[in-house]
């Protein structure tokens, strides 16, 4: 019996990619799970509630950009968090096959008269860049291939602001698996304009202690820093950890 149902676990995880699969959560929100990576993106947001720390900062944005959507988890635990009050957000992601999946989620849940989805490589303007992308999932990166069946796209690149526009926003989450350098060093101006900042940095891309003095430098409040179960100042020197701020513009609506 044992080896019967170890087998139809394989045969299920085989299958998983080619499978339709949506969860109901207790709010009656309806979670597409297309692909393997994604259920691991799932579990994460949904069932460890990964951004939860940070709910008590985030009780008042209304509207926000996500950067590095992925296909929408983030954007839709936010808005099921607060309350589903949101009435605007912005899902952001170079992969055209995450941009896919992001709006079918929306769709799914009817969400698409205040949420978007924009494919785009956030970069300098009229440039092309390449970007390596997983053949079988959402995986993809600027800087490394994914997988045997990876895949090289060229996406016009264009500066944050362009592709956010002039709309005024609460909260920009930057989540780009190790293309912070660019964003942080070319768009800060752009950046400061959001009361909150919520990101995930990435080494050796871009280290803890480059966003902690990025965030110094520019005057940031750091609200919650963390990387596993480090939370505090100490979680700037893992490799990879996340962390949510307020700008002066924050300071200065209040």
């Amino acid at each position: 019996m044992n080896k019967a149902r170890r087998l139809l676990k394989s045969l299920a995880w085989k299958l998983f990619p080619f499978a339709e699969c949506a969860v109901k959560t207790a709010s009656r929100l309806k979670i597409l799970i297309p692909t393997k990576d994604a259920f691991g993106a799932f579990q994460e947001v949904f069932y460890e509630q990964c951004y939860r720390p940070n709910l008590a900062s985030l009780s008042e944005v209304k509207r926000w950009v996500d950067v590095g959507c992925n296909i929408g988890y983030f954007s839709l635990w936010l808005y099921d968090a607060l309350g589903k009050t949101s009435q605007e957000a912005l899902l952001v992601d170079a992969n055209p096959l995450s941009c896919k999946y992001a709006g079918r989620l929306l769709a799914l849940n009817k969400l698409e008269p205040i949420m978007r989805v924009e494919n785009a490589l956030i970069g300098p303007k009229s440039a092309k860049a390449p970007f390596f992308a997983s053949g079988t999932s959402t995986g993809s990166s600027i800087h490394r291939e994914w997988g045997r069946n990876r895949k090289t796209i060229l996406i016009p690149s264009a500066p944050l602001a362009e592709i956010v526009g002039t709309n005024s926003y609460d909260l920009i989450k930057i989540d780009i698996e190790g293309a912070e350098k660019f964003i942080f060093e070319n768009e800060t101006e752009f950046i400061l304009s959001f009361p909150l900042g919520l990101a995930e940095w990435h080494a050796p891309y871009w280290s803890g202690k480059q966003m902690k003095d990025w965030l110094q430098k520019n005057k940031c409040r750091i609200l919650q820093v963390s990387a596993g179960s480090l939370y505090g100042s100490d979680a700037f020197d893992s490799a990879l950890g996340t962390v949510l701020w307020s700008t002066r513009s924050a300071e200065a609506a209040t």
